[in-house]
Order: structure tokens, then C-alpha cells, then sequence
């Protein structure tokens, strides 16, 4: 298959993700979205197009996940995996907050 944003049902995957999710649902931001597969492309044929397999997240955060948590485009990522690392960042972040 070909580049993704040829393919009509991805990008109407995509539109459902982030018109659904409105904004990263890290950190709010309406900017540079991107639509993440929870169970990834590669490895999990039959979501590829299940919106609930997607969640909306910025640029930034999109990279950190695939770079920094996760950092191999090869290593099949779950959902189990991702549901890891929103816990993770949210107690990160929650770190922050405390005086």
C-alpha cells in the first residue's frame, strides 16, 4: 500500500479521530493534530479504520510516544502499551503540580 494520506478511508478515519477528540488529550492543544493508532497500523490489520482504535494527540505529543516511550516504529505497540504510558505521563505531569 502507498502513502496514507492517499488513502481515503484513513484519512476519513483520521477526520472521525480528531473531529471526535477535538484536541490533544494530553494537553488541550488544537494544534498540529495528529490521529494515533492505539494498536498500531502495522501489526493490527482489522482496526486500522476502527475509530475507537485512534486517539487525537499534538505533534509534540505524538513524537514523545513514538520517540521517547515507545521509540521503534517496528515494535508492535498495544493498546495495553499505550494505556502504560497515558497513566505514566498523567502522573508525570501530576508531579508538576504539587508544591
Amino acid at each position: 500500500m502507498g502513502s496514507r494520506s492517499k488513502d481515503k478511508k484513513y484519512r476519513q478515519w483520521r477526520h472521525d479521530v480528531v473531529t471526535r477528540d477535538g484536541c490533544c488529550v494530553l494537553c488541550g492543544s488544537k494544534k498540529r493534530l495528529t490521529a494515533h493508532h492505539i494498536n498500531d497500523w502495522s501489526h493490527f490489520k482489522e482496526d486500522r479504520y476502527n475509530v475507537n482504535n485512534g486517539i487525537t494527540l499534538c505533534g509534540r505529543h505524538h513524537r514523545f510516544y513514538h520517540c521517547s516511550f515507545n521509540s521503534d516504529y517496528r515494535v508492535k505497540c498495544t493498546r495495553k502499551q499505550f494505556e502504560r504510558f497515558m497513566k505514566l505521563y498523567m502522573e508525570f505531569k501530576g508531579l508538576g503540580n504539587e508544591q
